[in-house]
């Protein structure tokens, strides 16, 4: 029902106004409808965006922003389950297999290796055919999802020696471009 029919049918009962079409009442009142109904609409949209399993645009941009990065290039469904998923860790997702639901959320399967003598664990991901800024993004997004004091390392594991030999590459050849082992790993898989 549209604002102007609303008003118009609670205001009939009172016999008081003249509403017909093309009187001065009808006229008011057609005028106020205008601007309730941006309002109302504005406010449908509002309350749309305000929760993960309803919002479309700016809602989830928003939501994405604040927990970590925008996905626009996922399907709107993909990107609600992952931001319900991240909105839910708590505490007792500190353990392997909540970093391992961590990763699911990023959109990335993994495998957690744990190494306490060395306060530390290590994320392999070398199942994973991530670009080089799909890497980054892993490598930033664990940094803020893990906690503080804990040590650790992300496998990507994309070199492959054997297309270096192929192209006939040499270690030095490597070497004189002054890459560091975790920028071998990171990117050199894409520049060769």
């Amino acid at each position: 029902m549209s604002t102007l029919d609303s008003m118009i049918q609670k205001l009939t009962p009172l016999g008081i106004y003249n509403l017909k079409e093309g009187s001065i009442n009808f006229a008011e009142l057609a005028a106020f409808s205008q601007g309730l109904d941006l309002l109302r609409d504005s406010l449908k949209s509002l309350l749309r965006e305000n929760f993960i399993s309803t919002a479309e645009t700016y809602g989830i941009e928003n939501l994405e922003r604040m927990v970590g990065s925008v996905q626009d290039d996922l399907p709107l469904k993909k990107r609600r389950e992952m931001l319900t998923q991240r909105l839910s860790l708590s505490t007792a997702d500190f353990t392997p297999e909540g970093f391992e639901k961590m990763l699911r959320l990023m959109g990335v399967e993994g495998i957690i290796e744990e190494y306490p003598e060395d306060l530390r664990i290590v994320i392999n991901l070398s199942e994973n055919e991530l670009t080089t800024a799909q890497r980054e993004w892993v490598v930033y997004q664990a940094e803020a999802l893990l906690p503080a004091h804990l040590n650790f390392d992300v496998v990507f594991a994309g070199f492959d020696w054997s297309i270096s030999d192929a192209l006939n590459n040499t270690f030095g050849d490597l070497d004189k471009k002054g890459y560091r082992w975790k920028e071998i790993d990171y990117s050199i898989q894409e520049e060769i």
